[in-house]
Formats: structure tokens, C-alpha cells, sequence
């Protein structure tokens, strides 16, 4: 949209004079560089996971599927697509799910139940 575009044009320039206001400030030292570097690189993917909380995903990732289905054993109730948004995790190598070694997302249903889909009632 005109909005997102016209947001991210001025983020980038704010980004840009930061930048340039910081190499000034820290002169030429190579050391000074790489931990304004990984500092604004953590500021920005900060940034980023908390704007994407925001954001209703209405389609299942692996780890997303995780916490409903969870949940709902749990507690017998659908969480919202923003409820799951705040669930998520921001470390997705820090899951604290194990759904990697059993949940299969889009596989063929052969896969699963070889004699076919009588075989599951």
C-alpha cells in the first residue's frame, strides 16, 4: 500500500542518517563497526518479531499447528490466529516442541496410512 511504501521510505532514510551518524562518531576502528553492526542488527530483528505479533498468519506452520492443537487438548478451546501470533516463538532452533520428530505438514496421506485412508478409522 501507498502507507507501507511512504513507512519504509522514511524508515530507511532515518536508517541511513543514524548510519551515517554513527561511522562519523566511531571513527575507523574495525572493532567499533562490528558492534554497531550487530547492535542495530539486533535492534532491527527485534524490531521486526514485534511487528510480526501483530500480524494474523490465517496458515499453519509446523510450530503454529503445534500450539493449537496443544492448546486445545489442554484447555478444549481454538486459539485465534492473534492469540497464536503472541504464542509463537521468536528462536525458532528454541522450540519447545518436538513436533519436528512426528507432524508432518503436507505430506501424502500414503505416508501416513499405506492401506489408505480406511486404515485411520
Amino acid at each position: 500500500t501507498a502507507k507501507a511504501g511512504s513507512q519504509s521510505i522514511a524508515a530507511g532514510l532515518l536508517g541511513t542518517g543514524v548510519g551515517i551518524g554513527l561511522s562519523a562518531a566511531m571513527g575507523h576502528d574495525a572493532g567499533n563497526f562490528v558492534l554497531g553492526f550487530c547492535g542495530l542488527s539486533l535492534i532491527h530483528q527485534l524490531c521486526n518479531f514485534a511487528a510480526l505479533q501483530h500480524v494474523d498468519l490465517h496458515h499453519f506452520n509446523r510450530h503454529r499447528l503445534y500450539l493449537v492443537l496443544d492448546h486445545y487438548l489442554r484447555h478444549g478451546k481454538v486459539l485465534s490466529p492473534r492469540e497464536i501470533a503472541t504464542k509463537e516463538s521468536f528462536f525458532p532452533l528454541l522450540r519447545e516442541d518436538d513436533t519436528a520428530s512426528w507432524l508432518s505438514i503436507g505430506s501424502a496421506l500414503t505416508a501416513i496410512s499405506p492401506g489408505g485412508p480406511n486404515e485411520l478409522t
